[in-house]
C-alpha cells in the first residue's frame, strides 16, 4: 500500500502554532492517485529522537462547511472526519458530462458501446467490478479488465463478452455487476471513477452464463449499465444436518432457540460445535498455555472458548465432529486485534478477554498488540495465515460443504419508539470493518472457488434496542437470522440433491 504525504512547516508564536498549506499542492502532488486527504500534527518533545503523529483535531463550531472550485473538472471541499480531524476530499464536478454515450449494442452475450470522452480526462482503464458500498478501495478481488480502444474519429469502443466475462469473476445469487471507467484529470493527476450511465432505453436482455446462473444487463434507478445475476433456487428438505460453526454472532445466533432468533431450527439442524471468536491468525499460530486461574469470575462456555483461541485446537475438533457444513465469517478477523506473546504464539484480543483487564495489565510488558491502525501488517499476516488455512481445510472437509457466511455491521438501530437512529460516535469505525469483511471474504472466495456462501449484505438489517444480546452494530433484528436459515436450507438441499 502506498502513503503519500504532503509536509509543512509550523511557526510557533506565543505558544500558538500558525502553519499554511497552498490547495493546489493537492492537486499538483506527485504520480499517486489520491483523493482524500487527512491532516497530523507532528509534536517532537524535548530531549526525543522520533516525533508523534496526532490527528488535527478541531472545533466543529469554529468551521465553515463549503464546497470549493479547483478547475472544470474537479471540486473540492474540507470536512471533519470520524476523529473530529480536518481532512480533504477531492472529486469531479458533478455538473458536467464527461462522457456521452453515442451508441449501445446488445447482442446476446456481446456488449459495444460507442462513447466521446471529454477532453479534459485520460482513460486509464474499463472495468466490470461487483456493486459494493466499498468498490473503490484499493482492497478488491471482484473485478475485470476490459479491454477498450480509440477509432479514427477519436471515439470510445468497448467491448464486452458476457460469457467470458463471467466465467473469470465469482458468481453467486444477488450480486451486481457495474462497468466504470477509471479516469485521471491531466491537470490534476487524481483518480476518479465515471459510471456507465445509459439515457437510451434499453429492454432487459437475459442470457443463461452456465447451468447455474442467469444474467440480465439492464439500467438501474440512476440509469447506471448494470449485470445482475441469478442463481437456482431449491425448497426446503427435512434432514438432520450437522453444523460446525467457526465465526461470531452473525453465524452463531441463527442457531438459538430463542423466539427471536430460530425458535424451530433443530427440526433440521444439530450445532456440533463452535469456534467463538477467534481470528484465523490465531488459528493457524501455535498453542499457547492457557492461564485458567486468571479466568475467575467467567463462565464455563466462556472459558471454553478462550482456551480454544490459545489452545488451537480446532482442526482437531473439526476432524473429530466431521460436520455436513462448516459456516465461517472473518467478523473478528476484520475488527479485532491480536495478542502476540511472540511472532509464532498469538490469541485473539475478542471481547471475553477484552475483559480481564488484570490479566491483560499483568501480561503487557511480556507481549505487543497489533490492531487494525497498522493495516499494511495486520492483511499481510493475514492473508499468509488464510493462505495456509485454506490449504489445510480442505484436507479436513471439501470446499463444497464449508460456506462463507458474509457479515456487515449497520449504522443504524432501531429505538424503543420504531424509528432509525444512528451509531453517531462508530460510523466511521463500523464502514472500515466492512470494507475489511469484504476483502477477506473475496480473497477467501478466490483461494476457494467452490466454497458456499451466505450473502445477506445486498439487504438493509438494523440492530434494535431490546435486542437479547444488546444494541450494537453486530446484533441485528431477528429478520437477519430467519433469512441466514432460509439461504442455509437452499445450500444443504443442494448437497443432498447431489447425493
Amino acid at each position: 500500500m502506498i502513503s503519500d504525504s504532503i509536509l509543512s512547516e509550523a511557526v510557533c508564536v506565543d505558544n500558538i502554532f500558525h502553519f499554511e498549506i497552498n490547495y493546489k499542492s493537492f492537486f499538483a502532488h506527485g504520480s499517486h492517485l489520491k483523493n482524500t486527504w487527512d491532516f497530523f500534527v507532528d509534536v517532537k518533545y524535548q530531549n526525543q529522537k522520533e516525533s508523534t503523529q496526532f490527528p488535527l483535531v478541531f472545533e466543529s463550531s469554529n468551521f465553515t462547511k463549503a464546497n470549493y472550485t479547483y478547475n472544470k473538472t474537479l471540486d473540492f471541499k474540507f470536512y471533519q472526519n470520524y476523529r473530529k480531524a480536518l481532512s480533504l476530499s477531492t472529486y469531479l464536478n458533478k455538473n458536467k458530462p464527461f462522457l456521452k454515450v453515442l451508441n449501445i449494442d446488445i447482442d446476446g452475450e456481446d456488449i459495444r458501446l460507442v462513447g466521446k470522452l471529454s477532453e479534459q480526462l485520460d482513460l486509464h482503464k474499463v472495468v466490470m467490478r461487483k456493486d459494493s458500498k466499498f468498490k473503490h478501495g484499493d482492497l478488491s478481488v471482484g473485478y475485470l479488465e476490459i479491454p477498450f480502444y480509440y477509432d479514427d474519429d477519436h471515439e470510445l469502443i468497448i467491448s464486452i463478452n458476457l460469457i467470458d466475462s463471467m466465467s473469470i469473476l465469482f458468481l453467486e445469487d444477488g450480486t451486481k455487476f457495474i462497468i466504470e471507467l477509471e479516469l485521471i484529470e491531466k491537470k490534476g493527476k487524481g483518480k476518479y471513477f465515471l459510471p456507465l450511465i445509459i439515457n437510451e432505453h434499453i429492454p432487459p436482455q437475459h442470457l443463461m452464463l452456465n447451468n447455474n446462473f442467469q444474467a440480465t444487463v439492464t439500467k438501474d434507478s440512476s440509469h447506471q449499465l448494470t449485470v445482475n445475476i441469478k442463481g437456482k433456487t431449491l425448497k426446503n428438505e427435512k434432514n438432520i444436518i450437522n453444523i460446525a460453526v467457526s465465526g461470531s454472532c452473525f453465524s452463531r445466533l441463527a442457531f438459538s432457540s430463542n423466539e427471536f432468533y430460530n425458535p424451530n431450527y433443530k427440526n433440521k439442524y444439530k450445532l456440533s460445535f463452535t469456534q467463538f471468536h477467534s481470528s484465523v491468525v490465531s488459528i493457524m499460530s501455535n498453542p499457547v498455555d492457557f492461564p485458567e486461574s486468571k479466568f475467575v469470575g467467567f463462565n464455563k462456555r466462556e472459558i471454553e472458548y478462550i482456551k480454544s483461541d490459545y489452545e488451537k485446537d480446532f482442526f482437531k475438533k473439526l476432524e473429530l465432529e466431521n460436520p455436513d457444513f462448516l459456516i465461517l465469517d472473518f467478523y473478528v478477523d476484520g475488527s479485532k486485534d491480536l495478542l502476540f506473546f511472540d511472532n509464532e504464539h498469538i490469541v485473539t484480543i475478542n471481547y471475553m478477554l477484552r475483559r480481564n483487564t488484570n490479566y491483560l495489565y499483568e501480561i503487557k510488558n511480556d507481549v505487543k498488540v497489533l490492531t487494525h491502525e497498522n493495516i499494511e501488517d495486520y492483511l499481510d499476516l493475514w492473508c499468509e495465515a488464510i493462505e495456509k488455512f485454506a490449504e489445510k481445510i480442505v484436507r479436513i472437509i471439501p470446499e463444497e460443504r464449508i460456506i462463507l457466511q458474509k457479515v456487515r455491521k449497520t449504522e443504524k438501530y432501531i429505538n424503543k419508539d420504531g424509528k432509525l437512529e444512528p451509531f453517531k460516535d462508530i460510523i466511521r469505525h463500523i464502514k472500515r470493518s466492512n470494507y475489511l469483511f469484504e476483502y477477506m471474504e473475496d480473497y477467501f472466495v478466490k483461494l476457494l472457488p467452490n466454497v458456499n456462501t451466505i450473502n445477506l449484505t445486498n439487504n438493509d438489517y438494523y440492530s434494535i434496542e431490546n435486542h437479547p444480546e444488546g444494541k450494537t452494530p453486530d446484533h441485528l433484528e431477528s429478520v437477519y437470522y430467519r433469512d441466514f436459515l432460509k439461504q442455509l436450507n437452499e445450500i444443504s438441499l443442494k448437497k443432498y440433491i447431489r447425493n
